[in-house]
């Protein structure tokens, strides 16, 4: 019998989607917490995101939720807001703390000026 994805920890590629006008994406839930969504694998956790070739902005910072309703933002130890440099068409690896903990993850950036995808990659840790 062959390892799953899983075992050999492959990646599994999911997309937060931010509508144009918009500073938040869509929420994604995190396999981190045993969410049922997407992906089978419990301990993955969110490792990288992926910007697209068109994509306003070089930053993005992220917003977590138990429950979908209630969101935070997310903090350095020193209480400063988490941000992350990105660019256009670039693999920006993220720290695993980021997201593990939580439920459903978001990305929030500078307003698009059009409709964008921008692709999570979600690991074993």
């Amino acid at each position: 019998m062959g390892m799953t994805g899983a075992e050999r920890n492959d990646p599994t590629f999911l997309n937060f989607f931010i509508p144009s006008g918009a500073t938040k994406s869509t929420a994604l839930s995190n396999p981190a917490n045993g969410a049922p969504r997407s992906i089978e694998n419990p301990r993955m956790t969110l490792a990288a995101v992926v910007t697209p070739a068109a994509f306003d902005g070089t930053g993005v910072g992220f917003e977590v939720s138990l429950n979908g309703n209630e969101w935070f933002p997310v903090h350095n130890p020193d209480g400063t807001a988490y941000a992350l440099t990105v660019g256009t068409g670039r693999w920006t690896i993220i720290p695993p703390a980021i997201s593990f903990a939580w439920q459903y993850i978001r990305i929030v950036t500078t307003t698009q000026t059009a409709d964008r995808g921008v692709t999570g990659v979600f690991m074993i840790v």
